[in-house]
């Protein structure tokens, strides 16, 4: 019976070693290729949405600013025209003051 479980017994030779680790090095390494691809696919993918992220961000924040100035000229203009009608008043109030003090008129407030 021993003769048989030699017979079947198949001597494993340094050569066959190296054999068997180089077979599992080639597969370790297309494993790693695959995952790396597939990690760089996700990357790719999620840059790729991040970019489109910022960019929507940036157009929104854009439209804001672009809303905020022009609220802000009309503002401006309201607060200007005001003011203007404010000044011309006064100079108006004043001459017709003048007017009057020559005239000899009395000014009522």
């Amino acid at each position: 019976m021993e003769n048989n479980n030699k017979k079947n017994e198949k001597e494993l030779t340094l050569t066959d070693v190296i054999e068997a680790i180089k077979g599992v090095e080639n597969r370790l390494d297309k494993k790693i290729d695959d995952v790396e691809g597939k990690l760089s696919k996700k990357i790719d993918s999620s840059v790729e949405e991040l970019a489109i992220m910022v960019q929507k961000s940036l157009l929104n924040t854009e439209e804001n600013i672009k809303e905020e100035i022009k609220s802000e000229k009309v503002n401006n203009k309201a607060e200007f025209n005001k003011r203007v009608y404010i000044f011309n008043h006064k100079d108006l109030e004043f001459r017709v003051e003048k007017l009057e003090e020559k005239i000899g008129m009395a000014h009522k407030k």
